[in-house]
């Protein structure tokens, strides 16, 4: 977004470490890690309020593509949780589909007139079209599409089988913001 390479570094290191601790697969994020990058043990449950900002994160790259459209596809077909999370996901989601804008140099719609404020880096500015920017890394899974009405062939099942040797996203404990029976 602003053009200034430092944060791609961090957000590449981070990305790869993602990939590398949890087999390419989002779904196995939790809440809690310590400092050295090992899991907060008491906290073992999925919640799109850690994925979905961290999918942003991995726009930083064309290279993060596939982890990008899992990310993309856990938190489209995760549980509903509570206003918080989704506010995250809704957030992210918004970015990683290429809607998020600036405003800053953009018409009032009420006035006509350009919005006052910094002049903005090209890059944060609209596109043209709602489409995401050429530039930028979005899911190929269909996402600048976003719709309520998930593909059949993409749907993510309901309780997933876990990895050899890991327990699955929901294994332990339910979902943060789970209706209890």
């Amino acid at each position: 977004m602003s053009g200034d390479p430092r944060p791609q570094r961090i957000l590449q290191r981070m990305n790869k470490w993602l990939i590398d601790e949890h087999g390419g697969d989002p779904r196995y994020i939790y809440p809690g890690y310590t400092l050295d990058g090992r899991r907060n043990q008491r906290d073992k449950y999925y919640t799109v309020a850690f994925v979905a900002p961290l999918a942003v994160g991995a726009m930083v790259d064309p290279s993060n593509q596939k982890w990008l459209d899992r990310a993309w596809d856990a938190i489209e077909f995760a549980p509903i949780e509570d206003y918080f999370e989704e506010s995250l996901r809704l957030l992210s989601m918004i970015v990683i589909s290429g809607n998020w804008w600036s405003p800053v140099g953009k018409p009032d719609p009420c006035e006509g007139k350009a919005a006052s404020g910094a002049a903005a880096p090209a890059s944060s500015a609209a596109p043209a079209s709602s489409a995401a920017p050429a530039s930028s890394v979005a899911p190929s899974s269909g996402a600048a599409a976003v719709s309520s009405a998930a593909p059949a062939s993409s749907a993510a099942p309901a309780t997933s089988a876990a990895a050899p040797g890991k327990p699955g996203p929901k294994a332990g404990a339910p979902a943060k913001g789970a209706a209890k029976k």
